[in-house]
């Protein structure tokens, strides 16, 4: 057995055994050329979601945007903390089809922390009208947890425009 052979950790995030079975999912994110997503995606659909979004990340974000973007268009979104990863994502790839799919995210039935999750993933994108709407609609909605996180952007991140606009 080769340590870290994609097809050998694909197997072995099949085990019974809950250690090797977490560990191979954990290695499959570090495959080289995207070799282990297509497992990582599979695991999504299982209890093994909690671990393999976190290794998916690591595939995608050495994707260029346009790959990366249809393989996070792929990922189940029923499991809150694995939607909140998917989100997050989206906000960091930087590309307009990416920032269009976060946009679309945004529905009156989104769960709470999915949609605090988009707000922070809108922080990469705090020169766009857009952002400012979502913002808006949050600050002024019924939640107070929603509302109170976007007075949560960091101030290293507000340019002197940004900032009035906060304010």
């Amino acid at each position: 057995v080769v340590i870290g052979d994609p097809a050998q950790m694909s197997s072995l995030a099949d085990d019974k055994r809950p250690a090797v079975l977490e560990k191979a999912v954990r290695t499959l994110g570090r495959c080289d050329a995207g070799q282990g997503v297509d497992k990582l995606l599979a695991c999504l659909e299982d209890s093994r979601a909690r671990y393999a979004i976190y290794a998916l990340r690591r595939a995608v974000m050495e994707l260029p945007p346009d790959a990366a973007l249809p393989l996070l268009k792929k990922v189940p979104m029923q499991k809150v903390t694995v939607a909140k990863e998917v989100v997050r994502l989206l906000g960091e790839l930087r590309s307009e089809a990416a920032y269009a799919a976060l946009l679309a995210l945004d529905s009156p039935t989104l769960h709470r922390d999915i949609r605090i999750a988009l707000l922070r993933a809108l922080w990469d994108h705090l020169e766009r009208e857009p952002t400012w709407q979502l913002f808006l609609q949050a600050a002024l909605g019924a939640d107070w947890v929603l509302a109170s996180r976007v007075g949560d952007i960091p101030p290293d991140r507000l340019t002197p425009d940004v900032d009035r606009k906060l304010s």
